[in-house]
Parts: C-alpha cells; sequence; structure tokens
C-alpha cells in the first residue's frame, strides 16, 4: 500500500462554471488501495454545497506522457498511479459528467 497525494483541478465549465478557484485547485492524500469511489468521495466533500450534487468524473493525468485516462468508478486508484506523482502539475482533472457517460 502506498500513500499519495495527488493536486487535483477542477475545470470550470458547465455548472462548474464560476467555481472559486481557491476551490477548484487543492490536494488530498489517500492510499492507492482505495478504490476510484473513495477519492471522487473525498473531493465531493471537500466542494460547497452548491456544487456537491454536480455529477463528476475524474481523469488521470500524466504530463510526461501528455495524456489523460478516464478514471472508472470501483477500480483502484493503482491503476492509474503507482506511486505519488510528481508535484509539478496536476494529476487528476475534474470535468463536470453533464451526460452521466461515465457514471456507472
Amino acid at each position: 500500500m502506498t500513500v499519495i497525494t495527488f493536486t487535483y483541478l477542477i475545470i470550470p465549465t458547465g455548472r462548474f462554471t464560476g467555481i472559486p478557484r481557491n476551490i477548484a485547485e487543492g490536494t488530498i492524500t489517500i492510499s492507492n488501495e482505495e478504490p476510484v469511489d473513495n477519492l471522487h468521495t473525498q473531493i465531493q466533500q471537500l466542494l460547497p454545497e452548491s456544487y456537491r450534487n454536480v455529477p463528476f468524473f475524474l481523469r488521470a493525468f500524466h504530463p510526461t506522457a501528455v495524456g489523460y485516462i478516464v478514471m472508472r468508478q470501483g477500480n483502484l486508484i493503482s491503476q492509474y498511479f503507482s506511486n505519488s506523482p510528481t508535484v509539478e502539475a496536476y494529476h487528476v482533472l475534474i470535468e463536470e459528467d453533464a451526460y452521466h457517460i461515465h457514471t456507472l
């Protein structure tokens, strides 16, 4: 089990438009053996009440590979990150799931 710290960014589009920057950016520490659902829940709990009902999904962002992957709820975080990522970039991008495409 590896405890890792992510830097996340909520992309201010859709119902996240206007979200204050101090809320849209942050860090969260969690074991990479936890399911993505737990990361999703922890981030949702950090949101102000007015944003808690906005459906969203997470993307694992690897700046060195210049790509990102949808983090499926139910999977372990370790499928996307084996250890702590570098601190120079955002690691998890949060996007509104307006059409519930990524909701299980």
